[in-house]
């Protein structure tokens, strides 16, 4: 958990990325590293075109449905997977990319069960007087 705390407090994502993928292999069932790792992959610069770029939106969604799996209570990593399986989406329209993605319907249905549980998560949550703000 460490090295979580350490990585949110570096000036830039080169620095921060890679200490929260060792954060993450030094603790891979902790949801929390996945999460974090996963929304800081997605949030480089979505006009750059390179493959470097591409594949790290892909694998920001991967860690992010892992989180889901790590902690199916999680309803901001719920919500980050499908607003991730949204951007990736964009991102290969618009790079040429259309012909890497998972099926239409595939993609579609991963979307709307991420953010249909985080929004039956967030009910439940806010039935009892807690929020994740999301």
């Amino acid at each position: 958990m460490r090295l979580q705390s350490i990585a949110k407090e570096l000036p830039s994502r080169d620095l921060l990325i890679p200490c929260l993928e060792i954060a993450k292999s030094n603790d891979p069932t902790n949801s929390e590293m996945s999460y974090w790792l996963g929304v800081h992959l997605l949030q480089g610069d979505m006009n750059d075109p390179s493959d470097e770029r591409w594949n790290e939106i892909c694998y920001g969604v991967d860690v992010l449905r892992d989180s889901t799996l790590l902690n199916p209570a999680d309803a901001r990593a719920h919500y980050h997977h499908g607003m991730a399986i949204s951007a990736r989406h964009k991102y290969a329209m618009r790079t040429q990319r259309a012909h890497l993605l998972p099926p239409a319907d595939e993609a579609a249905n991963s979307m709307i069960n991420a953010f249909e549980m985080a929004i039956r998560l967030e009910r439940k949550c806010a039935g009892v007087g807690c929020k994740n703000c999301i």
